[in-house]
């Protein structure tokens, strides 16, 4: 999986990077990510952003607040370039005006979350400017696509699905298709991925608390019941596998399976994680196969053909080429 078209280098010299618009509001609300003792040659991304870092490299500054995904490359990217190296990446939702503090830990290769008050003399620093020539200004260019691709993320859909460790780690491989356990509808489930020889050999440990807790697409009951044209067609529409889905997975919240989808498609795009490839794929067919649904919830395909579109937009050139194109 290659995500090129908005990938960047951070040159060594920050302070010549162009300024964060001069907007007082946003200046109010800007949040900062501050990134520490990160070798020369990391790489580190933030959203659409993905850096070759130099030595200067500090963080990023003039965020806006909301849901934002940071992820980088374990170890050297090697031969085959950043664009294929294994990744690891977390959301975070930032309120007005914060600052986290990550360090790079040359041990396990990498970022963690400082204790509270080393963190927050940190940041006060940070508020004080003294970090503002290590620091990239986030590209507010690209920010109003970043909105359309996670505006239903909430903090509620991040801590329902991402895992116990909180870190979102490139997969290469699915489960195999003996553990693809097709419902009596049709939909398959995907069950959580074991590691792939490529994962292994590249030294990354996919422990269990690094699973992605997705929603189980239901099997629907309907086609049990109906008989005839009946049961032909419940053969076919998903709506009551869809409204099992959102009473028991989110609580009957339509905006939270929408955040789901998104939440999938972005560990997918750039975090490498073929897991979340499968549940987003899994999630749109069924609901491209809700026909009575459409008529009951019509906010709900209404709000899925803009998160489509923002979603097509972004992704590769190959992306309808490849598997989704050939389902």
């Amino acid at each position: 999986f290659f995500f090129s078209k908005l990938e960047v280098s951070m040159a060594d010299d920050i302070a010549e990077a162009p300024e964060i618009p001069d907007d007082e509001e946003m200046r109010q609300v800007a949040c900062t990510i501050l990134v520490l003792d990160c070798p020369p040659g990391f790489h580190f991304g933030l959203d659409y952003l993905f850096w070759t870092v130099g030595p200067r490299f500090s963080g990023v500054r003039g965020i806006p607040p909301g849901p934002h995904f940071f992820y980088y490359a374990q170890g050297q990217a090697g031969s085959m370039g950043a664009e294929y190296a294994e990744r690891l990446g977390r959301f975070v939702h930032l309120d007005p005006a914060e600052v986290i503090v990550l360090r790079y830990n040359e041990d396990t290769e990498q970022l963690s979350f400082l204790e509270p008050g080393e963190a927050g003399r940190l940041a006060d620093g940070v508020r004080r400017h003294e970090f503002d020539k290590q620091l990239g200004p986030y590209p507010m260019e690209k920010h109003k696509d970043w909105v359309e691709l996670t505006q239903f993320i909430s903090p509620l859909v991040v801590a329902k699905i991402e895992p116990v460790n909180s870190v979102v780690i490139s997969r290469t491989q699915g489960p195999a298709q003996d553990d693809e356990l097709p419902d009596e509808d049709g939909v398959k489930a995907p069950k959580p991925a074991a590691a792939s020889q490529k994962d292994q050999d590249a030294g990354i440990n996919i422990e269990p608390n690094t699973t992605l807790s997705f929603s189980t697409i239901p099997k629907g009951r309907s086609r049990h019941k109906a008989v005839g044209a009946e049961l032909t067609k419940a053969h076919f529409d998903k709506s009551e596998a869809l409204g099992e889905l959102l009473a028991n997975e989110h609580g009957g919240r339509e905006n939270d399976l929408l955040g789901e989808l998104q939440f999938a498609f972005i560990c997918f795009l750039l975090a490498y994680n073929i897991e979340a490839f499968i549940q987003w794929k899994n999630l749109v067919m069924m609901l491209c196969a809700s026909e009575d649904a459409t008529r009951a919830r019509p906010q709900l395909f209404a709000d899925l053909l803009r998160v489509l579109h923002a979603q097509l937009l972004q992704a590769p050139e190959d992306f309808l080429g490849g598997a989704v194109g050939a389902e």
